[in-house]
Formats: structure tokens, C-alpha cells, sequence
């Protein structure tokens, strides 16, 4: 991690801080420094550090977050290559493994929108120039149907078909350990689960024994008894705002009352920002002798930058929670990419308005 961050730095051109030194010849630290310190120093005393990948929505500009990726990994593993070139297969062969070494890093996968994607194709280790061409050929998966007189007022910007169909055939790449191969049609976030933690996987039919271990926390308990001996999982953390509820919503690959989505609806809610796309519409499913039925009722849910556009801020705080629970201090180590500037995240006008009155 300390590699990345250090190119991180490099590519932002800033130099880092100087460190403050506690000794007769400094200066009298500042409150903020001891603050710090403090903190890096319990940190390195219970050797417990999460390291946090975070993608921001943005629509089309999501683009720019997959570049700075691009680059990152590029200049980090790649370091022989002078000129990269996509093209050509032997250097997209050392890109591919410099990826899933660059995701190796991290504990904690979290995006919302389009950063919900992101992070979903980065946390299963699916090629990033796949779906870079999403965004180099926008117009093809954009396709505006305001083609009538009423336009924005009765209906969403675009049609969701080609990205829908997008997120689907990304699905259907997946493999799990055991051979499974994945479809958007059946595949949940239990599934997902699996994926990230090969040596900790869970079978529909065990699933309820696993409920006591997989609640809201983010670290798991083995031994109730002995809070002091806790696993870490690899996490998949993706936002939307369920509007049948109205309420927010993280869903967590690694939290079981999310077990039940399909990971395709939940990526489909994440992007469908209001006037942009619908709504989407979906329900929990359980497996009942090798077919999945209906486990919960309609819920539909929209874009989760309506109340997370830094979705980080969902990570941190689930574990400040945790940090209470086992009352032990967390290192953490948070990248986040994403376009900081206004967005324009809206539902079908008409929609939005009846929705918020």
C-alpha cells in the first residue's frame, strides 16, 4: 500500500509532509499533530489496518477515474514498459496482473453510480479497458430517448438497454473457485461474497449458520466468546436510496440480510440516477432446491449519490462502529477517485417532483 500511495503523491505533484518530530530541539507540536501521532501510534499497536478503495459516481466521468487507474497501475507494475500500449497483448497480459495485484491492497471495495461499477469490476478483478470502452463510446451506451414533444417530463434521459446488457455480460465472465460459472440471471451478492473469499466460502444451505457471524459489522467474530479474535473479510460495498422505504441503503457483500440480491439489480440501482435513468425495481430471492424463490417483497430503489457522493464516508463509518464495538483503534488508509465537481443526479422530472412532494 505504501507504494501506491507514494505514486499517488508523485502523479498529484505534491510533496509529502514532513513528519513532526517529538524532541527537545522541535517545535512545540500542535494540538492536530498530537492528534496524529497518537493515532498512528495505537494503530501500530494493535496492528489492525483496513486499506479503502473508493470510486465516486459522475455518469460519463467515470471515465477519468478509470485513466487515473489506468496510469496508477501502470507506473507501478509496470515500470519496464516506456510506452503502454492496450493493443498490444503482451502488455495487456502484464496490465491484467498488475491489476489484480493493485486489488490485492485492498480490504474495502466501495463506489457509488458509476463508481458502483468500478468498484464492482476492480473488487472481481474484470479487466479495466473493458469497460473503459463504456465511456470512450458513450453515445453507444447514452442513447438519449427524449424524443418526444413532452421530453425530460415524461420519461428518463436514456435508455438503460445497452448498459444493462453491459453489466450483465461483465457478470457473466465470473467464475468462482468451485467452477460455478456466474450469470446476472441467478448470480447474488452471496455469490460476490464467495468471490472475494475463496477460502471462506458459503453455500446457500448454510447460509442461516453463517447469520451470526454477518451482521452489519464488517469484521467477524470467530469465537463469540473471545471478541479479540476477529477475520477479516474482503468487502464489496455498493449505495443506492430505496424510495419504498425511503431510506439509505450500503449494500455489503459480507452483511447477510444482503445475500439475497442479485448483484445485477444492485448495480442497476446504483447508476439509476433520477431523470438519467429508471428507477429499478428488485426483491430478495433464496434458493429452494436448487431454484431461487421470492423472498421479500418489491422494493425500488435509485442512484445512491442522492446521500452518499463520497461514498468512503459509508466505509468510515461502519468502521468508527466497529472501533466502539471492540473498542481497538483502526489504521486506515482511504484512496478515493472520483470527479469533485457539481453533479447533476436528477430522476424524470415529473417523477422527481411527485416523489418529492
Amino acid at each position: 500500500m505504501g507504494h501506491i500511495i507514494t505514486k499517488l503523491k508523485h502523479l498529484e505533484k505534491s510533496s509529502p509532509e514532513s513528519e513532526v518530530e517529538l524532541s527537545s530541539k522541535s517545535e512545540e507540536p500542535t494540538r492536530s499533530d498530537l492528534h496524529t501521532l497518537i493515532g498512528k501510534y495505537q494503530a501500530e499497536g494493535h496492528k489492525i489496518q483496513i486499506n479503502v478503495l473508493s470510486l465516486d459516481g459522475g455518469g460519463t466521468r467515470g471515465h477519468m477515474s478509470i485513466k487515473v487507474l489506468c496510469q496508477l497501475i501502470t507506473e507501478i507494475y509496470l515500470p519496464d514498459i516506456k510506452e503502454f500500449d492496450p493493443d498490444n497483448q503482451e502488455h495487456k497480459k502484464l496490465f491484467v496482473q498488475g491489476q489484480s495485484e493493485f486489488t490485492d491492497e485492498f480490504d474495502y471495495f466501495v463506489g457509488t453510480s458509476t463508481g458502483g461499477l468500478i468498484a464492482f469490476c476492480l473488487a472481481i478483478k474484470h479487466d479495466l479497458f473493458n469497460i473503459k470502452e463504456i465511456y470512450e463510446d458513450a453515445k453507444r451506451y447514452f442513447k438519449s430517448q427524449w424524443f418526444t414533444y413532452f421530453g425530460p417530463l415524461d420519461r428518463d434521459k436514456y435508455d438503460p438497454t445497452p448498459i444493462y446488457n453491459k453489466i450483465d455480460e461483465i457478470i457473466g465472465t465470473i467464475k468462482l473457485k468451485n467452477g460455478k460459472r456466474l450469470t446476472a440471471e441467478d448470480a447474488t451478492l452471496l455469490d460476490i461474497h464467495n468471490l472475494l473469499n475463496p477460502n471462506c466460502t458459503i453455500n446457500d444451505d448454510t447460509s442461516e449458520l453463517h447469520r451470526q457471524y454477518h451482521s452489519k459489522w464488517l469484521e467477524f467474530v470467530d469465537d463469540l466468546s473471545n471478541p479479540s479474535c476477529i477475520q477479516r473479510e474482503k468487502v464489496l460495498l455498493i449505495t443506492a436510496y430505496n424510495t419504498t422505504t425511503d431510506s439509505m441503503t450500503i449494500f455489503n457483500t459480507s452483511y447477510a440480510e444482503h445475500w439475497g440480491y442479485r448483484i445485477a439489480d444492485v448495480l442497476k440501482a446504483t447508476m439509476a440516477a433520477p431523470t438519467f435513468f429508471r428507477p429499478c425495481t428488485m426483491y430478495k430471492r433464496k434458493k429452494v432446491n436448487n431454484h431461487f424463490e421470492r423472498d421479500s417483497n418489491d422494493e425500488t430503489f435509485i442512484d445512491g449519490g442522492v446521500f452518499a457522493n463520497d461514498p468512503e464516508l459509508a466505509a468510515l463509518w461502519v468502521q468508527d462502529v466497529i472501533m466502539q464495538k471492540y473498542q481497538s483503534t483502526i489504521g486506515r488508509v482511504v484512496i478515493c477517485i472520483g470527479y469533485y465537481n457539481s453533479r447533476e443526479d436528477c430522476w424524470s422530472i415529473c417523477l422527481w417532483t411527485v416523489h418529492v412532494v
